[in-house]
Formats: C-alpha cells, structure tokens, sequence
C-alpha cells in the first residue's frame, strides 16, 4: 500500500512526464496535438495581447522548427488552412506568417506546390503586399519571390495577378518618392521580374497597358542608374531589368509607321504607275537611280539630327545611346524562345563586328575581341578610325531610332514584306568601306550628306542568292571581272539608288581635289534599306503555301507522303530557277492595281508551268531518302518554315518524320508511288487557287510581321530609355 508521501510522488512525476510530452509536441509543432489548435483557438478570439504572445511565441517556434531541420515532413492542409487568417492579423504576426510560408515554399517543389495551389492563401499573400506595414509587405514579397522558384506557383501566381499588383505598388512607390529622388532596386521588383521574365507572350498581352506605361518610366530609370553604376562588367540585374523592359514594351508600339504611299511618293514619285514600271522592270533586275535631287520634307533625311553636318556631329547623331542587338533568326515566330537564347544579353554595350564594324576595302578593325564597349569609348575610338580612313557601319538602325523603326515599316509594307533593314555607313574622304561585294538582299541606297561615286555591275548568274546562302561563294568580297556593263552612278545630298540583290558593287568617296570639285572632297554618310526577303516570301514559298491549301481540300484522296515528295520537288526546283527564287509581291498594296495584280498572276502560273515540266519524281525520293538517311538534310532544314502554316495537314516540326515511310516503300511500289506522284503533281499545278493561297499567305505575313514588330519595339524602348 502507498503512502501519502509516494502518492504525491507519483503524481508529481506523472504532472512531469506529461509536461514534458506536451513542450516535446509544442517543439516539434505536431499540428495534431498542440501546435494546430492552440494556434487556431488564440486567433480566432479577441486580438488581446496574451493572444498576440501566444500566437508571436507559436510562430516563432514553427519558424525555427523548419529552419533548423534538413526537410519537414508533408505539410498538412489543416495547418496551411490557417495561413490566409494569419495573413491578415496584425503586422508582427502577419510577417511571421509570411516568413514561414517562404521557408516551407524553398523546403521542396511538393511543399511548394501545395502552398501554390491553395487559392486563398496566393490571394492572402498577394493582398499582403499592400499593407501598411513595411515588414509586412517586404515578408510577403519574399515569400512571393520564394513561391516562384517553381513554375506551377509562378502560373498560380501570375492568374492571382500578382504581376499586376506588382506594377501598381511600384508605380505608387516612385509616384510618392518623386523620380528624381534615386530609388533603388527592391523586392517588389525583384519579384515582379522574375514573374515577367518567365512568363509566354500571350500572359503578356493580358497585362494592361496604362499599367505598363505607367511603370516603365521607374524601370528604365533603375536600368540607366545601373549602367551607370556599374564597373568594367554589367550586372546580372541589369541585364533582367533590360529584359523586363524589353517584354513589357513589346506589346506597346513605341512607334508610328510611314505610310506606304508617303514613301512610294517620296522614292519614286507621285504617279503610281512609276511604282508599277520600277517592279515590272527593275525590281530584283537591274540598278537605277531613282531619285536624283533633294526634295522638300524628305522624310527619310529628316530621320536624323545631323546639327551642322559635321564629321562629329553626324558621328554623334547615329552612335547616341546605343546598345547591342542581337539578331532574330529569319524563321523565328515565337519572340519567348528568342528571349530565352538570348538570356543575360539584353541591353548591353554594343558589340564589334555584330552592331558596329569598322572598314576599309578587305581590313577590318577590332576593338576588342568582339567585347562590348560603351558609347563614349565607341565614339573615340570612330574618330581615330574614320582619321585612317576606315568607314564606320552601323546594323539595326531600326531597332535604334523611332523615325527609322516608322520608314522601316513603312517600306516592308510598300513591298509586302515582313519587315525592312536600315544600316549607316560614314565614310572619310578618299576612302572605300567595303570591298567590291554582293549582297544577298534588294538595297535602296539614300545619300544623307556628301558625295560618293557607286559602280554597280550585272549579276553574273540569273539565280538571285538567298538570304544567308552566296552564290558560289562568300558573299562578302566578288572578284571584279569585265567592266563593259558596269555602271556608275555618282549620289549627291537627296538621292536614292536602287541596288538589286546579288548585283556586284562597291563605292568610293571623292578625295583628290584635282581630279573633283573640291564640295565632292569631304566624308560621306548614307543610309541603306535592305528587303530582304524571308524564304516563304519568295514565289517559292507562295507554291508552297498554295500547294498546302490546295491538300487540305484534298486531304481524303492524297497520302501525306505523296505531298511532302511534291513539297521537296518544288524545293530542287527552287535551287536552280530564277523565277522561283524572286519575291512574290502579292500583298504589297498597289496589287490592287490592274497591271500589277495581273503581272503577279502572271508569275504565278509561270511558276507552276515549271513545275509541272520540272518536277521530278526520282530525285524528290532520293532527296528524302538522304535526308533520312542522315545524309543530307538542308533541303529539310530550309522548309522547316511550313510549320508555321496555320492549317492543318503535313507536320514539318518534324519534316524527316513525314517521308521515313519512304523507306518502307518496296522496289515493286516504287512505281505505283511515282504514278500517284504525277498525277498529284498534274492536279495541283492545274488547279491550285491563286485566292486560297494568298488568303493563308496573309495570315503567315501577319503572324512573321506580330515578332519583328515585338523584336523592334522592344529593341527601341531599351535604346530610348530616357
């Protein structure tokens, strides 16, 4: 039998033994016994200031819980349920709430993700954001940022529109600290560039466009204040913030297009039929001069701020605030994955030998192994290389002033084209820039101030070379052979001369005074114009795209093998035929001029003319065969572009995928498969649809068009960041 005395012992110890499981549950915050109901209970009844303690003291203790271990165990929907109540106490314990929410979400991508797919607390956090409270709003912008490691929580976080909540407080925040006050980088805009610069076109297009316009001016601010800030080497935040600025623009024109008629009036003349008479006769043909005297309002002259005409002056106009731009691929529809290779590159210092070369017939000057400088070390390092006597280019001019970006588009639409290229060339006196060369695009040469004597020669094959492939060589340097068609043309102040591609020319400026008049004797600055023609805006692509439309109708009758066989055909053709290789003008505005449109007809039914006689079943096969083969697949690489058609039928994301069959063909069906071939071959080239084709050859227009027009817009607010 116990005495009272171990009675009382007993029970002490019993009384020690469950304090001491419940501050071991407390510990390790099990929600099921202590920690869940005691956190529920104290914020469910009145906020005293024991409640506060209790809730301040649970917190803390869960905080440091998840922080001292590796990994926490699954979180339970019981405890998270709390969350968007916590969100919404005071300060303190709404930051702890917050705080706790990061951790857990940088725990796992399991643990994320449940955080992520509760609703209400996204909308918690994101509401937090605006509160009074600075350490609430900042824990809640951390734990925003924390969410968005994973791409599930960045989607949730994005249709919670938090970016536009993002842009707000930003906009309020340099709305109450005045612009020229320095505010500097914050976890706002941290976690408002990481959801931007993960985010597709189409979440972009939703964001409002007063909200971006009103946030923009604060982010091209912060990106001078870094460029300015920064060393020898540019930040990984300033490249982001570039990028940021790039994505929220390109959807915004920051630019006005030329008209097309202005621009036709302004380079050809005001009658319509000298348009008419330059495509029918010269375009793609022979070299003229269109226009030989400076007219009043020139609007492409009146594009640049040339001051006094100087040397420097003009030097300064062109090189004023410039950064890099990196190319876009000719085939490129998606203007993300363009973003994504060009990750960390957006906004930096342009590069030599991509942005800006330095020339003088076959030299070239380096400024430092093709790393970026800035515009003042650019500047002096011109004018030493313009005193040798070498030529300053400058690519991309449309990307860098908006009244060229206007003439650019202007012009792309004159000719039906998806878009148009501007360089610079400032050339010293008694000087040549580039070596005799071709070019494998149509240029339309304006002389902006000075002189310069052109002498442009006859193609030497009638095949026109592609964009990026020469003709028998390196298009950059052409031997000169007889000079007897040569023809020279000398281009004062106001004059436009139009060079065809693949017409062999180059040009020198006046040096010697007594061999010229001594206003010829000084440095020349001219603008180029460059269409160059994409391969589905060649007559070669219009077949296409008419022999896609033409299969959809046919899609029961035709095999998709037969189809693709035909497509590959009218590629080899295109290979060898002059007429294949021009550029269909058929959505340049005059088409709907009679003689124009029939002349395009015209073309058309001479092309599938020499299809039909041309089109061999036997090479076609050989050609898919090698391709397969892992032979030779150029031919399949060049009409990758057919993915972009926007109807259904033959898949070339994959176009190899498409003619394997070709290799399970028999010796035997060979034979049946080259009847079928002809008579598909027969069918299309006599009754292909000049309307359905030019219908879906639009829509591909517009959509080639929708991401140089991103690609410019978002190039120009990164060069007008003032």
């Amino acid at each position: 039998m116990e005495v009272a005395g171990d009675r009382g012992s007993s029970y002490k110890s019993r009384c020690k033994k469950m304090k001491k499981k419940k501050k071991k549950d407390f510990a390790l915050g099990n929600p099921n016994r202590v920690f869940f109901p005691l956190l529920i209970s104290a914020c469910r009844r009145p906020i005293d200031s024991y409640a506060r303690k209790l809730v301040d003291r649970l917190l803390r203790s869960h905080l440091a819980r998840i922080r001292s271990r590796a990994r926490i165990s699954a979180v339970q929907s019981e405890l998270l349920s709390v969350f968007p109540l916590l969100l919404r106490q005071e300060s303190g314990v709404a930051a702890l709430a917050a705080e706790i929410l990061g951790v857990l979400a940088i725990d796992s991508l399991e643990t994320n993700e449940v955080i992520a797919s509760d609703g209400a607390i996204i909308r918690a956090l994101i509401a937090a954001l605006s509160d009074p409270s600075q350490d609430v709003a900042m824990a809640a912008c951390h734990a925003i940022s924390d969410l968005s490691a994973a791409h599930f929580a960045r989607e949730q976080l994005r249709k919670s529109s938090a970016v536009e909540k993002l842009l707000s407080l930003l906009s309020q925040v340099a709305s109450e600290r005045g612009r020229n006050r320095g505010i500097g980088p914050s976890p706002l805009l941290d976690a408002a560039m990481i959801l931007i610069n993960t985010c597709d076109n189409h979440f972009l297009e939703k964001i409002p466009k007063d909200m971006t316009r009103r946030f923009l001016p604060l982010a091209k601010e912060l990106w001078r204040h870094f460029k300015n800030q920064r060393g020898s080497s540019s930040s990984p935040c300033e490249h982001d913030l570039a990028e940021t600025i790039f994505r929220l623009s390109m959807n915004i024109d920051g630019f006005s297009s030329c008209p097309s008629d202005l621009l036709r009036t302004t380079i050809f003349g005001r009658e319509l039929c000298h348009f008419e008479s330059f495509t029918l006769n010269h375009w793609e043909n022979s070299p003229i001069l269109l226009r030989n005297e400076l007219i009043e309002g020139d609007v492409i002259s009146s594009c640049f701020d040339l001051g006094s005409g100087s040397r420097d002056a003009a030097l300064e106009g062109v090189l004023s605030a410039s950064v890099s731009c990196p190319p876009l691929a000719s085939d490129e529809l998606d203007i993300v994955s363009f973003l994504e290779e060009v990750k960390g590159c957006l906004g930096r210092d342009m590069v030599n030998g991509q942005d800006i070369r330095l020339v003088k017939i076959k030299e070239e000057l380096q400024f430092c192994d093709g790393e970026g400088l800035s515009v003042d070390q650019i500047m002096s390092k011109c004018k030493k290389a313009l005193e040798s006597g070498y030529t300053v280019a400058l690519r991309g001019l449309e990307f860098r002033s908006m009244a060229l970006a206007g003439i650019s588009d202007g012009l792309a639409v004159l000719f039906g084209q998806p878009s148009v290229g501007a360089n610079i060339y400032l050339t010293p006196p008694g000087s040549q820039g580039l070596a005799r060369h071709y070019d494998d695009h149509c240029v339309f040469i304006c002389q902006l101030l000075g002189t310069k004597r052109w002498t442009v020669s006859p193609r030497s094959t009638p095949l026109l070379p592609r964009l990026y492939e020469p003709l028998g060589g390196s298009s950059s340097s052409v031997s000169r052979g007889s000079c007897g068609d040569d023809k020279e043309f000398v281009l004062r102040e106001g004059d436009i001369l139009y060079i065809p591609r693949g017409c062999p020319h180059e040009a020198q400026t006046f040096g010697d005074i007594a061999e010229s008049p001594i206003e010829m004797s000084t440095f020349s600055l001219h603008l180029t114009l460059g269409i160059e023609v994409e391969p589905p805006f060649e007559w070669e692509g219009f077949t296409h795209t008419a022999l896609h439309c033409w299969a959809q109708n046919q899609r029961e009758n035709r095999r998709p093998l037969v189809i693709s066989l035909l497509h590959l055909a009218i590629g080899l053709i295109g290979e060898r035929s002059p007429i294949l290789r021009g550029a269909c003008l058929v959505l340049a505005p005059c088409s709907a001029s009679a003689i124009f449109c029939d002349s395009q007809r015209s073309i058309f039914c001479s092309v599938l003319a020499s299809i039909e006689a041309q089109s061999v079943f036997e090479e076609a096969r050989e050609k898919a065969e090698m391709a397969v083969n892992g032979t030779d697949d150029r031919l399949f690489q060049r009409l990758r572009w057919l993915r972009h058609l926007p109807t259904e039928g033959v898949d070339f994301e994959d176009p190899l995928e498409v003619v394997k069959e070709i290799l399970l063909v028999t010796h035997d069906e060979v034979e049946a498969l080259e009847a079928e071939f002809t008579e598909t071959k027969n069918q299309f080239c006599r009754s292909a649809d000049f309307e359905d084709a030019m219908r879906i050859f639009e829509i591909l227009q517009k959509r080639y068009r929708k991401v140089r027009r991103q690609y410019m817009n978002g190039m120009l607010a990164l060069h007008h960041a003032d």
